[in-house]
């Protein structure tokens, strides 16, 4: 039978993770006025490539490996094969990524040529390539607590770092002037700080291990996800290049704006990965029925929060673009057009939220490949949509194109589920929520009535309160 803790557990720990993702993407969404004041539009589309070509490199080099990093170490109970876990997978990726990052900084040039058509970019390019790695070491100490199920903690040390970068953006862009250089900075430093505030993992779970022959295991086990997260990284970034090339730098950067908007309702959708497989997993001796009922709670709830979070920060963006205090605006008109495109983005973060949702079959039948099959079809899908849109409707068609991928994703990954995995979902929970939501957002769209659009979404919320969309009663969903 599912315990009380269990039914509550995915999303107290989400909650969690949410507040420590709140705090860090609210903090960086302050930041885009002074971004869209200091930065140009032409210079924050050369960040947004640059960004993206280091997280595609990054992602191969890491081979797959943060993908089943969690899991792995959620199931290992021994102190000694965790310490030899986390050292030889931080090991191994250290001694495969070196002559990267040499290659790099001699040839930053030449690959500011190739990447953005000048070679003026090249500190900017090494910059980059740091910042991603300091990044990734910081995930993979960090991401411990993840594993113990001690989402507290885990909390704590990246909303310390999330200060921290914010401070360092605003000393290093606003008062020092530095650009997209002190986006790249302000990552290394604050990421450096994270590892510091892991300092108990480094301790008593890390040695410098390099032992190939454990290694090759876990390796070829992370290949699917190696070739599932290439595919899923280009879905999500291949656009800013078909951007860049048939639109220009101006339009990539004001493309890569609203997606930062958009990524305040990603936080939630880190936050349930964080906490969904180590959740599931803790579920293995439940009740196959029980199971099923719990699974349909959990998508019911899923809709209903993300229902929520969209259209409330459809409001805001609304709201937010309008401001203007005498001759001064919140955010740079030069970024106005990121407004008409922002909805189609939360909705392709949404369906990559189901297909997170989807994951837990390909994961407890060691069938990693689907999740590879899945973001093939997404990129492809994606690809063939980009060259056909962006031409067409701009920036709006990247948008498009992306949320038609990941709703493909996601399609593919619910049909192989439900011949696995058995979910009894709560239909007229989803039938209700999703008849708010359609009326709350033509209200935002169409007719930007605040009134009727906030009244709708507290309609929302106390039905969901009432028909337990969100627990038993408000003191469960909020109490950590």
């Amino acid at each position: 039978m599912v315990s009380s803790e269990s039914k509550k557990g995915i999303f107290t720990h989400t909650l969690v993770y949410s507040f420590g993702n709140f705090l860090s993407r609210g903090l960086n969404f302050i930041l885009l006025p002074v971004y869209s004041h200091f930065i140009a539009p032409s210079d924050f589309g050369v960040y947004s490539v640059i960004i993206s070509v280091v997280t595609i490199a990054s992602t191969i080099l890491n081979l797959g490996l943060p993908g089943i990093f969690v899991k792995n170490l959620s199931e290992v109970a021994d102190a000694e094969q965790k310490r030899k876990f986390i050292s030889n997978t931080i090991s191994g990726i250290s001694v495969l990524s070196l002559p990267f990052l040499l290659l790099v900084i001699f040839y930053s040039k030449q690959l500011s040529l190739i990447i953005i058509g000048d070679s003026q970019y090249n500190i900017e390019i090494v910059l980059g390539v740091l910042s991603i790695y300091a990044l990734n070491y910081s995930y993979y100490f960090s991401v411990f607590y993840v594993a113990e199920q001690n989402s507290k903690k885990y909390v704590l040390i990246n909303s310390f770092a999330a200060i921290i970068n914010f401070i360092l953006n605003i000393i290093l862009i606003v008062l020092l002037n530095s650009g997209i250089n002190g986006i790249f900075i302000s990552q290394i430093l604050s990421s450096m700080f994270l590892i510091f505030l892991s300092g108990d993992v480094i301790k008593y779970f890390f040695r410098f291990e390099f032992d190939l022959k454990y290694l090759k295991p876990i390796m070829f086990s992370s290949l699917p996800l190696l070739l599932s997260g290439i595919c899923t990284i280009a879905v999500e970034l291949i656009d800013r290049f078909i951007v860049l090339k048939f639109l220009g730098e101006e339009q990539a950067g004001v493309y890569s704006f609203g997606y930062r908007i958009a990524l305040i309702y990603n936080l939630f959708i880190l936050s349930f990965k964080s906490a969904w497989i180590p959740h599931y997993f803790n579920l293995k001796e439940i009740d196959s029925e029980k199971k099923a009922e719990h699974l349909g709670r959990v998508f019911t709830k899923l809709i209903f929060l993300s229902s929520i979070a969209i259209l409330t920060i459809l409001i805001l963006t609304e709201i937010i673009f309008s401001v203007k205090i005498n001759s001064f605006r919140f955010f740079n008109p030069a970024y106005q057009p990121s407004r008409e495109f922002i909805i189609y983005v939360m909705l392709g973060y949404f369906f990559s939220l189901i297909m997170a949702f989807y994951s837990i079959a390909p994961f407890e039948f060691n069938k990693t490949i689907h999740f590879f099959f899945a973001d093939l079809i997404a990129l492809i899908v994606n690809l063939v949509l980009n060259f056909t849109l962006i031409p067409v409707i701009g920036v709006k068609g990247a948008a498009i194109a992306t949320m038609i991928a990941f709703f493909s994703g996601a399609v593919y990954l619910s049909i192989y589920q439900h011949r696995k995995v058995k979910i009894r979902y709560e239909l007229t929970k989803l039938l209700v929520i999703l008849v708010i939501s359609i009326l709350a957002y033509i209200f935002i769209s169409f007719y930007f009535n605040v009134f009727t659009a906030l009244s709708l979404i507290a309609s929302l919320i106390i039905i969901g309160i009432r028909l337990n969309m969100a627990g038993k009663n408000l003191n469960e969903i909020l109490k950590f």
